[in-house]
């Protein structure tokens, strides 16, 4: 994605975007190690925000894990020997005591996944929503820069298309799809992981 050609819709080198992406072929893509580097400028601002929601990320999908090893441990430990054996008040009780922790870590751990779950949402989307206000101010003070042979040479459809199509993609980059697709990584990788544990 390009944010216009020479002399176009560019950010001015060393501040955020430059003209390009990168410098590349027309239908070529750019390197994504210049295009973290672009965006990196828009980040930094908003990093310690997108830290603290990368972790509530991983803490959310760590503890949706829990539940399952819960239900194991109840089974395991505490209803299949209390069940193997004659019923006993000792054995009763600590059937009873097993599902009382049972129930007890569930609903701990859903509160825990509901309020880590609030603050992954909020950080990341604000910090998102944050950078493309930068991106978009900085789009218009540049179009703002620009001369009048500039736009005389370039259909307005064009420039619309850049300033709002493009940057709309950017947005649904930074706001969920980057977060999603982590979230989907992570979670493969640690029911991968209890399984074959």
């Amino acid at each position: 994605m390009m944010f216009g050609g020479p002399g176009g819709v560019g950010m001015g080198r060393g501040r955020g975007f430059s003209r390009r992406v990168g410098e590349v072929e027309p239908g070529q893509r750019p390197p994504v190690r210049k295009i973290l580097g672009r965006f990196w400028p828009f980040m930094r601002p908003y990093r310690w925000a997108i830290l603290i929601g990368m972790t509530t990320m991983v803490l959310t999908v760590g503890l949706g894990k829990v539940p399952p090893l819960l239900g194991r441990w109840l089974v395991d430990e505490v209803l299949t020997p209390v069940l193997s054996h004659p019923l006993t008040p000792e054995s009763l009780a600590r059937a009873r005591n097993g599902v009382w922790l049972y129930l007890l870590g569930s609903l701990g751990i859903g509160g825990l996944t509901t309020l880590f779950g609030f603050l992954r949402t909020y950080l990341l989307h604000k910090a998102g929503q944050s950078m493309i206000h930068d991106i978009r101010v900085r789009l218009y003070e540049h179009l703002q820069r620009l001369s009048l042979s500039f736009f005389e040479n370039r259909p307005s459809g064009d420039l619309l298309s850049r300033v709002t199509g493009d940057v709309d993609q950017v947005e649904q980059l930074i706001t969920s799809a980057s977060d999603s697709l982590l979230a989907e990584i992570l979670n493969l990788v640690l029911t991968l992981g209890i399984l074959l544990y």
